[in-house]
């Protein structure tokens, strides 16, 4: 197998005509390990991934043309299943089959999650290795491994040895392809630099705080708060407070105070 540092610079994408050659890589480097892959910058959305010319990476590099297998085609597919779901759970990488998913670390809202149903109903298929991805402005990425063999149930193994491997090839194959993609999903000045009182503000406003409940929490005047959210805001080149939560969100300043 190649090794890290050369495979992450195979898989870099720095123009749309490096897409078709990184994913062909990727399928490459699945197929040696007995397993064929899926991916998406956005977990949340049905989009496909597309090379240079527009034509689909699964379906002309990584080979899903029977469409019995177009997972992406199942209708509220971003919504309804226990995959994208356990990747807004997990950062680190898991397999799962009908008996639930496993990992490395014990994770709670994993164990709670159901695949069986999934599996049940998904033609030739019986396990998988997700591989998840955060990429900018809050979105999750994901790459998914299913084994070539389609009796195969266990990919303890595989994850064992190669799950960190593959996840910083997948992290920087995702990762410059979304920021190829769409650099335009949610433009923002350059220079932003929000102040802590006004990511606190936004932070409890997001939880559903008012202005009066965030000013008892931070012990400052109900103007005050309103004075910070609206500053945020203007920063964030935002039009409300709704929208500033959400960018400032997307930005990573909300995940902690």
């Amino acid at each position: 197998m190649q090794n890290l540092s050369d495979l992450i610079q195979a898989v870099t994408i720095t123009e749309p005509a490096d897409i078709r050659p990184a994913a062909a890589r990727i399928a490459e480097l699945s197929n040696d390990l007995g397993l064929r892959t899926g991916a998406t910058i956005d977990i949340s959305s049905r989009e496909q991934m597309y090379d240079e010319n527009g034509l689909s990476v699964h379906e002309e590099v990584f080979g899903w043309t029977n469409p019995e297998t177009r997972w992406w085609d199942r209708p509220q597919l971003a919504l309804k299943s226990p995959l994208a779901l356990a990747c807004r759970y997990s950062s680190e990488p898991f397999w799962c089959n009908a008996d639930g998913a496993h990992g490395t670390v014990a994770n709670a809202e994993l164990s709670r999650i159901s695949f069986k149903r999934f599996f049940d109903t998904t033609p030739r298929l019986n396990a998988l290795l997700m591989i998840p991805s955060r990429l900018t402005f809050g979105r999750i990425g994901a790459a998914a491994f299913c084994p070539l063999d389609e009796d195969e149930t266990d990919l303890s193994e595989i994850h064992a040895s190669h799950a960190p491997f593959l996840s910083a090839v997948i992290g920087r194959f995702l990762g410059t392809y979304a920021l190829i993609q769409e650099q335009s999903i949610c433009p923002v000045s350059s220079d932003i630099s929000l102040s802590r009182r006004e990511v606190q503000c936004l932070f409890w406003a997001s939880r559903g705080k008012t202005d009066a409940e965030t000013a008892i929490i931070l012990g400052v005047s109900h103007a005050a708060v309103r004075y910070h959210v609206t500053r945020a805001a203007e920063k964030l080149d935002c039009v409300n407070r709704a929208q500033a939560i959400f960018k400032a969100g997307q930005l990573g300043y909300l995940a902690s105070i």
